[in-house]
């Protein structure tokens, strides 16, 4: 070969292997680190998916615990009264203790207590009555459809007879604080 031709032949292979350099390190080498990226935030993506799939289950036991917790809520407010609705409670509270067969001797609403969503009415109360009638009372109280806490319960033997006790007993009654 002689030495044009071989000079000819470097002019064509450099500018031709500039070329192939600039297209590996300018086009290639980058598409390939973006197509690698794209390839780790599918793989991420998957497991997202295969983790979301395990945690169907629990998904659907959490909607369950919802709609029960949903129904009870429910419940509670068709059964709590409104702060209208207070003195008939009152008054069935008192009716209680009568059909028990209790005598009612103190009956003192407190100052209302107000929280977020209700109000606590407390209520000092003291009757008289049998051991049986006080057990009647107290039931009575629980199967009431207001919400009603017992704070306090004290029991005392009476000096004037043995047979009837004094119950002095301090409940919170709940009602909702918007009507």
């Amino acid at each position: 070969m002689n030495t044009s031709t071989q000079s000819k032949s470097w002019m064509i292979t450099l500018p031709l292997a500039g070329a192939a350099a600039a297209y590996v390190f300018l086009v290639f080498l980058p598409a390939q680190r973006r197509i690698g990226d794209i390839r780790d935030e599918l793989n991420t993506k998957r497991e997202f998916i295969a983790n979301a799939q395990m945690l169907a289950p629990s998904v659907l036991v959490a909607h369950e615990k919802l709609a029960a917790l949903t129904g009870h809520d429910e419940r509670w407010q068709r059964q709590t009264p409104s702060r209208s609705q207070l003195p008939a409670v009152f008054a069935g509270i008192n009716l209680a203790a009568r059909a028990a067969g209790a005598t009612t001797t103190q009956f003192e609403p407190q100052t209302p207590i107000p929280h977020e969503t209700v109000t606590q009415y407390p209520l000092k109360m003291s009757v008289l009555g049998s051991h049986q009638s006080i057990l009647r009372f107290v039931r009575s109280l629980e199967r009431m459809p207001a919400s009603i806490w017992v704070n306090d319960l004290r029991l005392e033997v009476t000096r004037e007879s043995g047979e009837n006790l004094q119950c002095e007993v301090d409940l919170g009654v709940f009602c909702r604080s918007s009507e």
